[in-house]
């Protein structure tokens, strides 16, 4: 939306541009104080006929403001007929005579030939002359009951100074609120509901300005158009804006291309056909007059006449649709901010309520009234309430962001533009003044004037000093680049101290101001390493081609703290150069500065020739030393930064090893402190029991909250999970915390158990049923009544035996095999599987109406890789029952092997993990458990364990690969945690890590990427 912002720059101008020459227009306006009707279709009596006004050539005089008249004086209702010798057939006639006036030439100069009254000269002088300072011009109108024509002459005056003064004011009050919906635009082009402020307050302002004085611009078509274009959409796109301020309304989100063409159908018509009325009815009145052509016009004004009026019926109607969306955004509003953003314009909206009913009222009911002018004042009022509080919304609370645009230097420019337009009004009010002393103006005509041109040289003035300001600012940065160069630079840097803590980022930011002010080709920012041994390249600009670093000399060194700056030599003396020169003609540095951090020198900037091929100068430097100053502190505050977050990095890993150090001394103590001989103590009946269960982890505790929530229901639980993750001691758990824990929990395990002597095993069977049944057998089903029935992969079972498992779920009854005896059962069923049932759904290998019985609570038990918190404390206990179990005194498992263990992805879970530390304690000759005693695919596992007997032939050679392959595990993690504690200390930064551990940049990648450390 970046491409808005000439868009709306170019409407912003054109739109204050017209206002000026719409005011200018009417202050230099001749008027000759009569005022007329677009059109008149009222009775007209002439002699004594009774006809037609359209018929009778002229229009109806109906409102007459202090007029000054040599001869018979017109009066409202008289029909004027010609003014200046020029026929009056229409509304636009009378304009163009106006207009006429403005540019005539004066014939005759009554004062110099003639003292008598101009009305006993008529038949002598032209229709325009001038008396004195005055012009006057001939009149000609008819009078109702008289056939013959009347002639008088008027005075051309200027526009009365209450029809004009109320135009100056709104417009500069206006001019505020669109100057800032044209920031808000400007810095927001892509925010929707700014650019609908932006467009509301650009039609208002041409709309108001044109139509307080529409009458004067309607002889002037490019004047007319736009004026027409803004007041017919001023409606429609002050209503869009409240449907999308503060947010958009549902109306616009769900129909958005529906709303608007609905929104803009009719003012789009409108426009189109006003517009083609207007150029119809001017290019007719500029065509050679005949009654025919004056006919046409009058009909073509008739027509314009009734469309306002149905077009002020759709205004008044997206008026109140406008006040129900404000009403509603107050409702909707998430925050008071923006609650009484809104609140505020829906009470100028109410106030407004009572003038646009009064206009609308006039409009439909006096037409006469409201065409001259009556409602002028009501919609100033109306908007001058928007005005209120769209004013009361930016101050206080912060509508369009104002906090956001406006800033100081805004102030200060409001501040001189209001300086600008006293000083402006001041010199013009002296100015007439000093006509009026001269007696050439009377009092009216000063004060009249003096407003009027006033605002209108304030206005260019300020136009004037804005574009006398810009090109000044241009001819300053022209010549003094650097002042303006430099309050950039600092201001960046100055930011950058509270902000970057990145030693390379800081030098990027330094580098671009340099280059900014100082115009150089090439630039290179060196930093000091902790050892104090060279200075590394962390930043450049132009050139790739520096060295990664310079030895950190003690005469170079010295060289800088005594003098800052080192400059180049001149090639004339380059043989004799010393030591230093000779690392600056290494650098092809023109001059090198040294950063001073704490008494030290810290950093180098190494600056190259500039592009136009000029020598540095005293402002050069001094812009360098000032910027380096401010380098100086944010390299210090980054070093403290960087130490801290070490440290506490440092100190964050020791207390971490601490606690975990802790955790396992406490589980090694209640595993150790147990005896196995001894029974458990009594637990109260509301104790949760978990013996089964090993583990804290955040996994496992989450299991075990579900476990304790659904254990005092009697609803079906399904317990999925990977094969060894311990499904069968979860149910345990379940029953045992259960009111069913003192009736028997049976268990099957329904993969080891063909169809058939599944069904006989969960049901039972009767003497005979099949071949071998020579007894009654119970079923596993009312062995456990009253109790918990836990049938281990479930998802094994045929489809015969689902459908009866199926009907003793619903039924709670079943009979045996070969039986007849329903026998019912009170069971709680819990079920596991390994398996994905609803894919087995999909393969048809499993009934979806039994999932559902099934699945009523799910409890998903995570494999041991994703709980590895746990495996200590597991094969604490595993080691303490194996090593019970076989008679080895063997108390604690090495530090090493326990990373070990955790650094497997064990694939076989609570099971292989059980094995391997059985495995451990058979094979251990001390009281521990160490790496050389897990087995290789533990150890190494992305390897394959090889086939070959010969391998293994010799025990001592497999203990002694065991043994190796135990230290570069060891090694492994080792080297791993010193690839994060370096990203740790340069902040994420490989490259700085890569020069910090002394190792080439690739084989620092390669390594990252070895390990997965990102």
């Amino acid at each position: 939306m970046s491409n808005f912002r000439p868009v709306a720059a170019i409407i912003a101008a054109l739109a204050v541009l017209y206002c000026l020459v719409v005011l200018g227009y009417v202050v230099t306006c001749p008027d000759i104080r009569l005022r007329v009707l677009l059109c008149d279709d009222a009775a007209e009596s002439v002699g004594n006929q009774k006809i037609h006004a359209s018929v009778v050539r002229g229009i109806r005089i109906r409102r007459t403001i202090d007029l000054e008249c040599d001869g018979e004086t017109p009066t409202n209702g008289d029909l004027l007929i010609g003014v200046g010798g020029r026929p009056i057939n229409s509304f636009l006639d009378f304009t163009n005579s106006l207009k006429w006036l403005r540019d005539a030439r004066i014939q005759f100069d009554g004062q110099r030939d003639t003292g008598s009254n101009l009305s006993e000269l008529r038949d002598l002088l032209p229709p325009l002359v001038q008396k004195g300072d005055e012009r006057w011009v001939q009149v000609v109108f008819h009078r109702a009951g008289n056939s013959e024509p009347l002639f008088c002459w008027l005075r051309v005056q200027s526009l009365p100074i209450g029809e004009t003064i109320l135009t100056f004011v709104w417009f500069l009050m206006q001019l505020g609120i669109f100057a800032v919906s044209s920031l808000a635009v400007w810095h927001r082009p892509f925010d929707r509901p700014a650019r609908l402020f932006f467009a509301m307050c650009s039609v208002t302002l041409l709309a108001f300005v044109g139509g307080y004085h529409w009458w004067v611009i309607a002889g002037n078509l490019w004047l007319n158009v736009p004026f027409t274009a803004c007041a017919l959409l001023v409606p429609v796109i002050s209503l869009h804006f409240f449907l999308a301020f503060p947010r958009r309304k549902r109306v616009l989100t769900s129909y958005p291309r529906l709303s608007m063409a609905v929104l803009y159908f009719i003012p789009a018509g409108a426009v189109a056909v006003f517009c083609g009325l207007l150029g119809y009815a001017n290019w007719l009145n500029t065509a050679n007059p005949s009654p025919q052509t004056v006919t046409r016009v009058i009909q073509t004004l008739e027509a314009t006449l009734q469309a306002i009026y149905v077009y002020l019926i759709f205004a008044a109607v997206c008026f109140v649709l406008m006040l129900a969306a404000l009403w509603y955004g107050v409702v909707t509003a998430r925050n008071a901010i923006e609650r009484s953003q809104v609140r505020w314009i829906l009470q100028a909206g109410m106030l407004a309520v009572v003038p646009v009913g009064i206009t609308l009222y006039l409009a439909l009911n006096n037409r006469v009234e409201f065409a001259l002018g009556q409602s002028r004042i009501l919609m100033f009022l109306a908007s001058i309430s928007f005005m209120i509080a769209y004013a009361v919304g930016m101050i206080r609370f912060r509508l369009m962001l104002i906090d956001q645009i406006v800033s100081k230097g805004t102030l200060y420019y409001v501040a001189s533009f209001g300086l600008t337009i006293t000083f402006g009004t001041a010199v013009a009010l002296l100015s007439l003044l000093a006509n009026y002393m001269n007696a050439t103006l009377s009092v009216q005509q000063v004060l009249q004037q003096a407003l009027s041109v006033a605002a209108i040289l304030a206005l260019i003035v300020i136009i004037l000093l804005w574009l006398r300001d810009r090109f000044q600012q241009l001819i300053d940065r022209r010549f003094y680049r650097e002042k303006y160069q430099l309050d950039k630079a600092l201001q960046r840097m100055n930011r950058a101290v509270g902000h970057i803590v990145d030693r390379q980022s800081l030098a990027e930011r330094m580098l671009a101001s340099c280059r900014d002010v100082l115009g150089i080709e090439s630039a290179g920012f060196y930093h000091c390493d902790s050892k104090r041994r060279v200075f590394q390249l962390i930043g450049a600009e132009g050139t790739d081609d520096r060295p990664l670093t310079i030895p950190a000399a003690k005469e170079f060194v010295g060289q800088l703290q005594d003098d800052p700056v080192i400059h180049r030599v001149a090639p004339a003396i380059r043989g004799s150069l010393s030591p230093v020169q000779n690392t600056l003609r290494l650098l092809r540095a023109e001059m090198v500065y040294g950063l001073e951090v704490d008494g030290e020198v810290s950093g180098l900037v190494v600056v190259g020739a500039k592009k136009n091929g000029a020598n540095y100068t005293a402002e050069d430097l001094t812009f360098l030393n000032a910027l380096g100053q401010i380098t100086g502190v944010a390299l210090h505050s980054a070093r403290v930064h960087q130490d801290m977050g070490r440290l506490n990095d440092e100190l964050q890993l020791k207390v971490d090893k601490i606690a975990e150090q802790k955790r396992q001394i406490t589980i090694m103590q209640s595993e150790l402190a147990g005896d196995p001989d001894q029974p458990a103590p009594e637990r109260r009946a509301d104790e949760f029991r978990r013996e089964p269960i090993k583990g804290n982890s955040p996994a496992i505790r989450r299991v075990l909250e579900t476990v304790r929530k659904v254990a005092n229901s009697e609803s079906s639980v399904l317990i999925t999970g990977e094969s060894g993750t311990g499904k069968e001691l979860l149910a345990q758990a379940l029953h045992e915390n259960s009111p069913r824990v003192k009736a028997p929990i049976v268990r099957v395990h329904c993969a080891a158990l063909s169809p058939g002597l599944l069904e006989s095993e969960l049901f039972g069977h009767v003497k005979g049923a099949f071949t071998g049944a020579h007894r009654d057998r119970i079923g596993r089903f009312e062995m456990a009544n009253g109790g918990t029935l836990f049938l281990d992969e479930i998802g094994d079972i045929s489809l015969e035996t689902q459908i009866k498992l199926l009907g003793v779920l619903q039924t709670r009854s079943f009979e045996p095999v070969g039986g007849t005896r329903t026998i019912d059962v009170d069971v709680r069923l819990i079920t596991a599987t390994h398996q994905d049932l609803k894919r087995l759904i999909e393969s048809g290998r499993f009934r979806e109406d039994l999932y559902y019985r099934l699945n009523v609570i799910s409890i998903p038990l995570p494999p041991l890789r994703e709980r590895k918190e746990d495996i200590f404390e597991m094969a604490l206990h595993f080691l303490k029952r194996s090593a019970s179990r076989i008679g080895k005194r063997i108390t604690h498992i090495d530090e090493e092997a326990v990373e070990v263990l955790k650094q497997y992805d064990w694939p076989g879970n609570i099971r292989e993990l059980e094995n391997v530390i059985e495995r451990a304690v058979v094979l251990a000759d001390a009281d521990n458990i160490t790496a050389d005693d897990l087995p290789t695919e533990v150890i190494w596992p992305t390897t394959v364990a090889p086939r070959d007997e010969s391998v293994f032939a010799n025990a001592n050679e497999t203990r002694q690969l065991s043994v190796r392959r135990s230290r570069a595990i060891h090694d492994s993690v080792r080297e791993r945690q010193e690839l994060e504690d370096a990203l740790a200390k340069c902040d994420g930064n490989k490259a700085e890590a890569a020069r910090r551990m002394e190792m080439p940049r690739s084989t620092f990648y390669s390594k990252l990427k070895k390990f997965g450390i990102s």
